[in-house]
Formats: structure tokens, sequence, C-alpha cells
């Protein structure tokens, strides 16, 4: 079965591996031919990952050398590895621990999850792995139904780096819970990407990844970043961008409920609910601001924290997990109207993804649509809006028709949220 990324990629999540580390200075002389360098970024250090999945073949040499253990085959899905030829193939149906040994007895280490986004999406986001369009089903693939997993098969699904079958094939693992739900196996199917139809499927494989020491990482001074607050069940943290540095991301944040600043807004939301709520969190550099499960000292704000916005109190911001670490990219045109879909049942949101300048902030309330399930709803889906110039906000309070995929759906758009112009010409 051919499965694929999502808007923030699937993988499945465990405790944290051991780092393998490259020798210092490394560079392209000293890098594996089976690796590809991923350059130091906004969302990830530099790191090397492996240009395809381990095969059947990688692991078993690890399991003739007495370090790892055969895989337990419990699902129909690892079927074929009992095949002749499944040698070239991808290693899968693998326990909690076992990819990390295998990675580790290669002095390499499984990518993080931010790791693994970062490789499939690229810093700026990108819609597929090879870039924006979306290609047909390759002529032979059987991607409607069950077959046997392959291994760097499909040429169109190379990223630019040279990574293969990121978008398809088995599912992957990853040392840790940047984004998703601890432990929940939960992965998209292909052809249906951009329809963001969730399935469980059994078998995993998995690649490795290497730090390097890279002279052209990025140093970033500790900024202040400002954050929309909206939502209630759960809370959102939404950081407010600009086409400039440190300020050049998108990025939405989901809160755990017991925080402080959580409770605070929640409790003010009931008994006043204000328009507009803005938090600034203590300055510091974005990545470790939004880091997941993690606790910062915040400032809530009633109306905007530059505009004469009212300090309700600062208290312990408590960040759940991450839905969206997208870097802007001002030189690419917007040849669509995109959004991001997200929340659950009882409250859902759009979300304007900014492309090209000059370009503008928008969050809108939204009815929940019935047509689109609940996980890919908390997790949140791209929708374009084709009746409307990719430069012009969408009106509120209207019925609106959007695409996702290739559905069309008709949202019942709410009041505006958020709106800024100005800092995004």
């Amino acid at each position: 079965m051919r499965v694929a990324l999502g808007w923030l990629g699937a993988v499945l999540l465990l405790g944290c591996a051991g780092r393998g580390r490259a020798p210092a200075g490394a560079g392209a002389e000293a890098m594996p031919a089976d690796m590809v360098l991923l350059p130091a970024g906004a969302t990830t250090d530099g790191f090397l990952l492996d240009r395809l999945e381990v095969s059947v073949a990688d692991y078993q040499r690890c399991v003739d050398a007495g370090v790892c253990n055969a895989p337990t085959k419990v699902s129909s899905s690892c079927r074929y590895l009992d095949a002749a030829d499944a040698a070239g193939l991808p290693m899968s149906c693998l326990v909690a621990g076992e990819p990390e040994r295998y990675c580790a007895w290669r002095g390499r280490r499984l990518p993080s999850g931010r790791e693994w986004v970062r490789a499939a999406r690229g810093e700026a986001g990108r819609a597929w792995p090879w870039g924006e369009a979306a290609r047909a089903c390759a002529p032979g693939d059987d991607c409607a139904g069950v077959r046997t997993p392959w291994r760097g098969g499909s040429g169109a699904d190379v990223s630019p780096e040279g990574v293969h079958d990121l978008a398809g094939n088995l599912r992957e693992w990853t040392s840790d819970g940047w984004h998703g739900d601890p432990g929940r196996p939960i992965q998209l199917y292909t052809p249906n990407w951009p329809d963001l139809a969730f399935i469980t499927y059994g078998g995993f494989g998995f690649r490795c990844a290497r730090d390097v020491e890279s002279a052209s990482a990025r140093v970033e001074a500790p900024a202040l970043h400002g954050m929309l607050m909206f939502g209630e069940t759960p809370s959102y943290l939404y950081h407010l961008p600009m086409f400039r540095r440190p300020h050049d991301h998108q990025v939405l944040l989901v809160l755990q409920p017991d925080g402080a600043l959580t409770q605070a807004y929640v409790a003010e939301r009931a008994a006043r609910a204000a328009s507009l709520y803005t938090v600034v969190p203590e300055p510091g550099l974005l990545a470790e601001v939004v880091r997941p499960r993690s606790t910062r000292v915040g400032r809530l704000v009633r109306g905007h924290f530059e505009r004469g916005g009212t300090t309700l109190m600062s208290g312990e911001l408590a960040v759940s997990h991450v839905l969206q670490f997208r870097r802007l990219a001002p030189e690419l045109r917007e040849a669509t109207l995109d959004y991001l879909l997200v929340g659950n049942r009882r409250e859902a949101f759009l979300i304007h993804l900014i492309g090209g300048r000059p370009s503008f902030d928008q969050v809108l309330r939204v009815a929940p649509p019935a047509e689109v399930d609940e996980l890919v709803l908390a997790r949140g889906v791209r929708v374009s809006f084709p009746g409307h110039a990719p430069g012009q906000p969408l009106p509120a309070g209207r019925a609106q028709v959007a695409r996702l995929g290739a559905r069309q759906l008709t949202l019942a758009v709410g009041a505006e949220v958020y709106r800024e112009l100005d800092e995004l010409r």
C-alpha cells in the first residue's frame, strides 16, 4: 500500500534516540555516497539523511552481526519480507527500538520529526517533495490498492536534494514527537495526498540520519516573537510573520490546556470575549520559543501587543505541539489563494498561507466542515479558493467555495480574527 506525507508530515513517534555525529569539518568528500546533505536553515541544523529507506538486505547484515533482532511480521502487510526477491525492498515490521539500534550500529541515528519534514517539504514548505505541482500516479504503480513496497523505484518521487520515496511508500519512524500525537501511527494515503485521507497501516520503514558540523549554520540573536492567540478547544498560538529575518516564518502552535496563560485566556474569553488577543513570549530564538512540550514565560495582552493593547498577566506558556513551521519564500508568486483549514468539530479556522511579496496575513473563523475527517482537521489541511485573486484577503461572513485536492467544499466563513497588510509589503 502506498502512503504519503501530509501538511506537517506523518511519522510514528518514539523516545529520543542517540545522536550520531559526523566527524568535525566533514565536507563533500567525507559524505557517505548513500546519504545527502540537508543544509542548515531556519528549521533545522545541517544534517545528512539516507537517500533511500533501509533495505531488507541492509538490516539483515545487522541481524547477522548479532546486533539487531529479526522483524516480528505480525501484520499481513509484512508478508512481502519472506519473498525470494525481498532483499532490495525497504525493511519494515520492526518493533520500537530496533530502527534506533540499526542506525546506531551504522554510526547514525533516526531523523527527528522536524528533520523528516524539512527533507520532505524543504525550507519553503513546498507542497510536495519535488515541488508545488502534484503528479499523476506513475505508470505501473497501483496507487489505489495493496502492493509490495518499493525502494527508489519511482523516478518522480525525488526531492531536489535527492531523497527518494518521501511522498509515498511506507510510513517512516522518527526519533521524536515534534509535531504529532505520540505513539499514534497515522499516515496519509497516496494518490489522495491533497485530499488528506487518513489511514492506519501495518508496516513502517525507516532511514537514518547524521549530524554535520556546518560553517554555514545561521547565527541568530534572540528576538521578540509576537503571537496571535485564538481558539478555546484547543487554544492556538500563531506567530505574526514578516518577510524579514528572524520573523520570516508562519508558525502555528497548539497549547497545553493546563498552562497558566491558556487558562487565563479561556477565562478572559468567557468573561469579556474581546476581538483580539496576543501573546508575547520572553525573547529567544524562534525555534526555542516553539519547542514542543516546553514551558516559557509569556505575557497575555488584550488587543495587539504593539498597538495599544492591555497586558492582562504574565505566566507560564506551555506548548503541546507544532502544527506548522514554514519559512516564507518572498521570491515565489502566489498562483492560488490558499489557506490552512484547522480545528475540530466545535470550532475551526482558516489561516492564509503566505506566498510571495506583497502578501497579507489573515485568520478567519469557519464552520467546521462535516466532509473533512476530524483527524485531518486537527492537523490542518491546505484548501484553495479558485474564485478569488491570490493577493486579496478572503471576504468574511459569507459562504465560500473551496477546493481540497480534487474535492469541492462549501465553507461557511465567519468573523475575521486577524488581518495584517502593512507588515508583508
